[in-house]
């Protein structure tokens, strides 16, 4: 039995753990974390992701476990709309949209892919290539050999410099912003608001909770967001008062160019590793899922290892490069600040609704 191993118990990691033990493969996942602990806030799961969950048999309890958006819309800071429509993704694309806070999306896969599947506290250090296979190195000293190693380690991926070496990441001058707040009813649906050089964002996440997001100019430190915000519409406000300071994670936008190569031999990457991509589209953990369900696929029914991968790069390293290059775009887009680039902007945005999500079905509707 071909056996392989993931380095990284994130999304990715999780969820090609989940989808190549379905496809009858043994399989271990390494994380250099002691435990996986409650981190990040909340993440928005288009239909694309929701078909990948399906294949991976945890959409159910993912559905359970977070708020279907059913409406949207778009705004400005003073309130006035933008676009304003119902989100009926099911009838367009065949599944619908979610919000999901990331802890309990990772608790779902890792129930689904045994938690016993996870060797924690144990950090990848680097790896060798033989002909039988490939040699895996940790920082306690321990060694395993596999079939296939799999980089699901990030956007600051050892695994991934090992493969392509050491590579510039790509910053935008904006700082990021997230939240998850219980202290307010969450919203019916979810807004995006955007105003001079900044954009906010927030949807339900399940469990009366709201997840919220924000893009400002770097120059705004912790503490003083509510001060950015202050003059903006409700509840935007009220969403960063009631949210504790401690629990508000800011971060730099980066990420790198699209590449048109992820490994080499036996090994390859997925997700973050493989493709770091801007919030503007909200599809990271979705592109992180589909690759999950491709990988397996491909493994499975290749001939060898080595064909299997590089079926699983050709089908995936277009699609996400084209996801990566216009999320970078929307997020610029809604940062623009310029008054003329503004109104341009109001009026591409005042196309009908769904008209602009029928222009997405590339996206929305892959399987």
């Amino acid at each position: 039995m071909t056996r392989i191993i993931i380095i990284g118990a994130g999304i990715a990691g999780l969820g090609a753990a989940i989808a190549l033990k379905r496809a009858e493969l043994d399989v271990a996942v390494y994380e250099r974390e002691p435990e996986l602990s409650a981190v990040g806030a909340g993440l928005t799961l288009w239909p694309n992701a929701v078909n990948a969950l399906r294949r991976l048999g945890v959409a159910d309890a993912v559905l359970q476990a977070g708020a279907r958006l059913t409406s949207g819309s778009v705004q400005s800071w003073r309130g006035g709309p933008h676009i304003s429509s119902g989100l009926d993704m099911e009838r367009l694309f065949g599944a619908p949209a979610l919000g999901v806070h990331r802890t309990d999306l990772q608790q779902i896969l890792l129930d689904a892919a045994d938690p016993a599947t996870v060797r924690l506290g144990t950090r990848c250090v680097g790896f060798e290539q033989t002909p039988e296979g490939v040699d895996i190195s940790f920082a306690n000293g321990r060694t395993e050999s596999a079939d296939v190693l799999l980089g699901a380690d990030g956007i600051h991926s050892a695994v991934r410099q090992t493969v392509l070496g050491t590579e510039q990441l790509r910053s935008e001058p904006w700082i990021a912003w997230r939240g998850v707040c219980s202290d307010l009813p969450p919203p019916a649906d979810t807004n995006i608001t955007i105003g001079p050089g900044a954009h906010y964002g927030y949807l339900p996440v399940g469990a009366a909770r709201t997840y919220w997001f924000a893009v400002t100019e770097p120059a705004v430190k912790p503490g003083e967001l509510l001060h950015r915000f202050q003059d903006w519409t409700e509840p935007i406000p009220s969403l960063i008062q009631s949210t504790p300071a401690q629990n508000v994670i800011r971060s730099e936008l980066i990420d790198r160019p699209p590449g048109n190569r992820w490994g080499s031999g036996r090994v390859t990457l997925v997700g973050d590793a493989a493709h770091p991509m801007l919030p503007g589209l909200g599809q990271g953990a979705c592109q992180a899922l589909e690759d999950a369900v491709a990988i397996a696929d491909c493994v499975r029914h290749a001939t060898d290892p080595e064909s299997g991968l590089r079926r699983y790069e050709s089908m995936r390293i277009a699609r996400t490069g084209r996801v990566a290059n216009q999320s970078r775009l929307a997020l610029q887009m809604m940062q623009w600040h310029h008054p003329m680039a503004r109104a341009l902007r109001s009026l591409l945005l005042r196309m009908p609704g769904e008209m602009l999500l029928r222009r997405q079905r590339w996206l929305y509707a892959y399987r």
